[in-house]
């Protein structure tokens, strides 16, 4: 399957400024959008730190076992493992 990938953010009509994040990964079939949480103190701190903290956890899981698409954690392929772990530790650093 080819997917054609595009993204960009807009700040709306509400806000002055947009905190939303956002990485794409096409190569590797990652899209990461974290939200700001408009209103919210440092919301754009907060999505900012996000994204970099699931892609820094997802490099290092990648560095540690490089054929891992296939394996399977808890039913789950481990990529996926992998991801939730990412996100998890995403909230724990933010």
């Amino acid at each position: 399957m080819r997917l054609l990938v595009g993204a960009a953010t807009d700040v709306g009509r509400v806000r002055k400024q947009n905190e939303d994040v956002y990485e794409l990964r096409e190569a590797e079939g990652l899209f990461i959008v974290c939200d700001g949480m408009g209103g919210a103190l440092a919301g754009e701190v907060a999505s900012d730190l996000a994204v970099k903290a699931i892609l820094a956890e997802l490099d290092a899981a990648k560095a540690d076992v490089p054929d891992a698409a296939a394996a399977r954690d808890n039913g789950c392929l481990r990529q996926t493992s992998r991801l939730a772990e990412a996100v998890r530790r995403s909230n724990q650093v933010i």
